[in-house]
């Protein structure tokens, strides 16, 4: 079970919430040091659904995850309406974590939770810009993948600098292989077995994949990534929970 800490201990860790890291539907996350030194990301959570009880149980399931790809919770604080997450800072891969590796909302953890990190890297390499881009915060831009899902279907052009025709093919295979692989459901997702027939297959052989839950059509702003917490948000903000853009060292 993660530790418990009271809100005063919070206030504390992160010196009077003097360091803001970011913030999104469910709460700002802060960064921290606990008296040993180590560094720490804290997430205030607001208007929160869960009873007391609930939210401890929660903790406690998250709490039980070891993983290579996600940040441990070190954890929480539950005071009447205060609620927060502790999470170690030091490690963790950034942004390539399924879902069923947060919550056991999403399901099960399988080798299908792998081939979500792998369509992640597929989409940086091919966009040769990381997913999660905070100096595009205002813009259709913000995150990637929702960008090149809509480019995709549309027929649109993926923006690339100095590439060749050649090369730009290359670009929308792996965008689309990538894309097949970030589905939400695992079961959704392609094994990689098939992966590999994908890559090695041609481009016109490629269905457009299902529309992922946080595809959007319309124009994304700042404002609406900070409190919208509809489903199209749901899984970046869960991802969130458990992991945060090291842009902050």
């Amino acid at each position: 079970m993660p530790k418990r800490y009271s809100y005063p201990e919070i206030i504390a860790v992160t010196n009077h919430f003097t360091h803001k890291l970011g913030q999104g539907g469910f709460g700002s996350v802060y960064k921290g040091q606990l008296h040993t030194g180590g560094l720490i990301a804290v997430k205030m959570l607001e208007n929160s659904k869960f009873s007391g009880e609930e939210f401890i149980n929660e903790v406690s399931t998250i709490g039980r995850i070891h993983h290579v790809n996600v940040v441990q919770l070190l954890g929480f604080c539950s005071e009447g309406s205060k609620r927060a997450l502790v999470y170690d800072a030091t490690r963790g891969t950034i942004g390539y974590i399924a879902p069923e590796l947060i919550s056991r909302n999403f399901g099960t953890v399988s080798c299908k939770s792998d081939v979500y990190g792998f369509g992640m890297v597929l989409l940086e390499m091919a966009g040769g810009r990381r997913n999660s881009n905070m100096n595009t915060i205002r813009s259709s831009k913000a995150y990637f993948p929702s960008w090149v899902y809509d480019q995709l279907n549309k027929g649109g052009d993926l923006e690339l600098r100095n590439v060749t025709e050649i090369e730009s093919v290359i670009a929308r295979k792996l965008c689309m292989i990538g894309l097949w692989c970030i589905q939400v459901k695992a079961a959704d997702r392609p094994s990689m077995t098939k992966v590999l027939e994908m890559l090695e297959g041609s481009m016109d052989d490629l269905q457009m994949p299902p529309k992922p839950c946080f595809s959007s059509s319309r124009h994304i702003s700042g404002r609406e990534i900070e409190s919208d917490s509809s489903t199209e948000f749901l899984v970046s903000e869960w991802i969130e929970e458990c992991s945060f853009n090291d842009s902050y060292a």
